[in-house]
């Protein structure tokens, strides 16, 4: 029946999917409740729509016109959530509303009488209307030509898990592509659409005209054909041509949320789209973003599983976390051996990681794979054994100095832990193999529990049952001859040797409480056997190391006291201090230097000086001990003659303050010979570099007198003119240059220090000719020597026919108000004038070069020098008769010197063409037409 209230065209319709409240006026009747219409007009209505069999009542209670969309154009898609306010008093709603080309998004608070049947959105849309001066809704657009567009959302069906799915993925269908993203509610942001993207479609010149959603896809529906993009990786899965008929179209997609089915529908034809096994391969790309967690979610088969806990596994290798690389290892199908020698590779670090993983591998192994059982039950025994050994030498080592607390709490937890895995994987364990094991690291405790857990009774009460003396030193006789007889190299053997010497010698009735006091009631011989032992055993000849574990014997000497042969085993391993101050400890001077001398001769059969320092730092702890614990001066300086390393001014410092100097006289006075005989040498040395430096002067000076000859048209190296024309240099390649040209070249490379240090000498002697200072017309200097710039005799006929030159820079040109250009030497020195120079001189980079300027640089040079036709003088240079120069005229002949070995110290074409390789061979501003046709 025609619904009399609605009188606009239809374009989409949001309808109501939230349950209604029990006990509602909406609940006692079937009915749409509220619903949103989205009109051709850009209207925004709401409604409710009853089913009465009473033909005299109408069925739409009420229609509401809510919003005009600004742009009015026809609202293809609306969608609608309520949602409760953080308050849990009231009730929100958020809106969405696409046209052609824009998407709206309207939040606000709903009416409270809704869910009794009245206007539910009234007062969401309020803030938005025109009328009110609200703000205006927001809205995204994308441009595009199509004609329709369409709305779409998909909901995850809740699970056990998570029953509460509270984000919906939305699809809007554009003439650009398909705009996506997920719309959580409640919304968590002023924007209602999080992770906003654009999907492009599979063909770039076709635009479909429907689009569904599914889980993992997006089904776009063409005129012709039918197709899924997969919304993880935007790769085209599947694509179908449409079976139609003659003359029949394809009209559009839907999908029932409720069931999971998806429909094509054309204007003859229903057809159902089946989806089966939509998340078969999702695994796979979420594995390719390094998402692991969801691709261990979507991984459905046992190889798809172990291929991803390796890639896990890899990167967290790689990130360096071996723990968690370890268990994930353990579930993946990476071969062993790879594995075991990677964490091998790693060393200390990665042996917790592979006993890790070799306890996961021990628990995943099937109880039928026997050996594999009993190999990685033995590898971890090893494990376990190394590292409480490793902890047992460090907290022996660090015991004193260091609080070894955690070490000895995690040593108890790895010794618990051992006896646990004994008592579960004792079955898979070779009892010859453990033994040997044990006893190989030497740890009774864990052999005497062993030994109870598999029932070895026989082993445990042969290992508790104490040894007579005889039968001891009968075992110590028989290992002996192993050992030194028949050459044997086991180290069970030697270590067990060692235990025995260590532990059968004299016992000790009051143990001290100090490890580092010896017990006065133990004789020295009781040591005899066993440091007998220590420096006679046969040594391996690749590594020069005794057979014997020295970590082994040093715990071992340590808790029976044995403080003498421990020295002795210090020295074995090459740790001389530990060596030297256990002796010193023990107060036995004798055998601390003699762990000084085997320290000096260790180093000397090294084939090197060996480290001085350390020696040094070894008699200084010596002589240290023997001034302030036995205090014996003699003594001490007895010290000097055993090592060259310690001098007297060394042991000064550990005198008592009122200590008498005539026990001690002769030594500071042999002292100071020495240091004075020293001094003498280093004078002599440098007399002779003295002599030297004068000897290179001389040759420096005579240079000066070197000459060239020249021919008359010789031309100038970079202007091409005749060289005797003006003031010249000749270089000894034969490169010859005019002063100015010359200066120009040479200013464009020098680096900025030199760049200032030559303004501030030709600023000096520009001031020094302007006040007089100097003899000579600073505006026309005379000639000058091949080494110095010269200037021949100009022709009178020439004299006035040319003007003087001005080479100043445009930069400096508002200096010259009154006409200065005139006298290039009193331009020079307005332009150097403190006052007209920038401020920041440092720092001027370029600008330097601007204050150089070649012709009044080369008259200040060539000022005061001897014009004679052809030939240059000296600047000073005379016969005998020549008067006794001034103070200025040497200062400025100093200067000058600078002058020339700035600007000529090389050839700019031979030596300084080095330095213009960046640059370009045409200047900024320089026209070139050499390529002009």
């Amino acid at each position: 029946r025609p619904l009399a209230k609605f009188r606009m065209v239809i374009e989409s319709v949001a309808w109501n999917e939230s349950t209604p409240q029990s006990g509602s006026a909406i609940n006692k009747a079937a009915s749409t409740r509220e619903i949103l219409i989205g009109a051709r007009n850009g209207t925004i209505y709401e409604s409710v729509i009853d089913a009465h069999d009473d033909f005299f009542k109408s069925q739409d209670r009420y229609l509401n016109a809510l919003f005009t969309l600004p742009d009015k154009q026809p609202i293809y898609g609306v969608k609608f959530e309520t949602y409760s306010a953080p308050d849990s008093k009231s009730r929100k709603g958020a809106v969405l509303v696409t046209t052609a080309t824009r998407i709206y998004e309207f939040q606000g608070p709903l009416d409270k009488k809704g869910e009794d049947g009245g206007k539910l959105f009234e007062p969401l849309f309020e803030p938005y209307r025109a009328q009110s001066g609200s703000t205006p809704p927001k809205f995204i657009e994308i441009p595009g030509n199509l004609a329709r567009s369409e709305l779409r959302f998909y909901t995850p069906a809740p699970t056990l898990k998570d029953l509460s799915i509270n984000s919906r993925q939305l699809g809007w269908l554009t003439g650009s592509g398909a705009y996506r993203g997920s719309v959580p509610i409640p919304p968590t942001s002023d924007n209602l659409i999080d992770s906003a993207s654009l999907l492009h479609y599979p063909s770039s010149t076709d635009v479909p005209i429907a689009m569904c959603l599914s889980e993992f896809h997006f089904i776009f529906l063409f005129k012709d054909r039918i197709c899924a993009v997969s919304s993880l990786d935007e790769r085209l899965v599947w694509e179908e041509n449409l079976p139609l008929k003659p003359n029949e179209t394809a009209l559009g997609l839907t999908s029932d949320p409720k069931s999971g089915t998806y429909w094509l529908f054309t204007d003859v034809s229903l057809f159902e789209i089946e989806v089966k096994e939509e998340d078969r391969d999702v695994w796979s790309v979420y594995l390719k973003q390094d998402s692991y967690d969801l691709a261990l979610k979507y991984a459905k088969t046992a190889p798809h599983r172990a291929q991803v806990y390796s890639a896990y596994a890899k990167h967290q290798f790689d990130q360096g976390n071996y723990i968690a690389a370890a268990q994930s290892y353990a579930q993946s199908a990476t071969s062993f051996e790879h594995i075991a020698l990677a964490f091998l590779d790693l060393g200390e670090q990665g042996r917790d990681g592979l006993r890790l993983y070799l306890y996961a591998r021990l628990e995943r192994c099937g109880k039928n794979e026997l050996t594999q059982r009993m190999l990685l039950a033995t590898w971890l025994v090893e494990f376990y054994l190394s590292k409480i050994n490793t902890l047992d030498d460090i907290i022996a080592s660090e015991g004193v100095s260091h609080d070894v607390d955690n070490l000895k709490a995690e040593q108890a937890l790895l010794e618990d832990e051992l006896r646990a895995f004994f008592d579960t994987y004792k079955s898979n364990m070779d009892k010859k193999t453990v033994y040997d094991l044990i006893l190989n690291h030497g740890r009774e405790d864990v052999f005497l529990y062993y030994a109870t857990v598999v029932g070895d009774f026989e082993k445990q009460q042969n290992q508790l049952t104490p040894q007579s003396p005889l039968s001891s030193n009968q075992a110590i006789r028989y290992l002996q001859h192993v050992v030194f007889t028949a050459r044997s190299t086991s180290p069970t053997i030697h270590n067990l040797l060692l235990t025995l010497l260590v532990t059968s010698s004299v016992k000790r009735d009051n143990p001290p409480t100090s490890p580092g006091v010896a017990d006065s009631s133990v004789t020295a011989e009781s040591d005899l056997p066993l440091l007998r032992f220590l420096s006679t055993a046969p040594v391996d000849p690749l590594t020069a190391r005794p057979y014997y574990d020295l970590d082994y014997a040093l715990r071992l000497c340590k808790q029976h006291n044995r403080l003498q042969a421990c020295v002795h085993i210090y020295a074995k391993m090459a740790m001389w201090e530990e060596s030297v101050d256990l002796a010193l400890e023990m107060k036995d001077l004798e055998l601390a230097k003699v762990n000084c001398e085997r320290a000096t001769e260790d180093a000397t059969t090294a084939g090197a000086s060996g480290d001085e320092g350390l020696r040094k730092r070894l008699w200084l702890k010596v002589a240290k001990f023997v001034v302030q614990e036995q205090n014996d001066i003699k003594t001490a300086l007895k010290l000097l003659d055993n090592t060259p390393l310690v001098k007297i001014e060394d042991i000064l410092p550990f005198f008592p303050d009122f200590v008498v100097i005539d026990d001690f006289k002769e030594e500071i006075c042999n002292a100071l010979e020495g240091y004075s005989a020293h001094i003498d040498s280093l004078k002599a040395e440098m007399d002779e570099a003295t002599k030297s430096a004068e000897a290179i002067k001389n040759d420096i000076k005579n240079l000066q007198n070197r000459f060239v000859t020249l021919e008359a048209t010789e031309k100038c190296s970079i202007c091409g003119l005749n060289l005797l024309t003006r003031q010249f240099y000749v270089f000894p390649c034969q490169h010859c240059f005019h002063a100015d040209c010359l200066i120009g070249q040479v200013k464009e490379y020098l680096p900025a220090p030199s760049l200032r240090r030559l303004i501030t000498l030709q600023n000096t002697l520009v001031q020094m000719q302007l006040t007089g200072l100097l003899p000579g017309n600073p505006a026309a200097p005379p000639a000058a020597p091949t080494n110095r710039p010269a200037t021949p005799p100009v022709p009178p006929n020439r004299a006035n026919s040319q003007p003087q030159r001005t080479l100043l820079s445009a930069a400096f040109n508002p200096l010259d108000p009154a006409g200065m250009l005139i006298n290039p030497a009193v331009r020079l020195a307005s332009a150097l004038n403190p006052m007209n120079m920038p401020r920041n001189l440092g720092a001027a980079g370029d600008r330097l070069r601007d204050l150089i300027v070649p012709d009044a640089l080369a008259n200040a040079i060539g000022a005061g020098v001897s014009n004679l036709p052809g030939v240059g003088l000296l600047w000073g240079a005379g016969d005998d008769k020549q008067t006794k120069k001034t103070d200025a005229e040497a200062k400025a002949e100093k200067i000058r010197d600078e002058l020339d070995d700035l600007l000529a110290a090389s050839c700019p074409l031979c030596e300084g063409v080095v330095v213009g390789l960046d640059k370009p061979f045409i200047s900024p501003g320089e026209v070139d037409d050499s390529w002009a046709l």
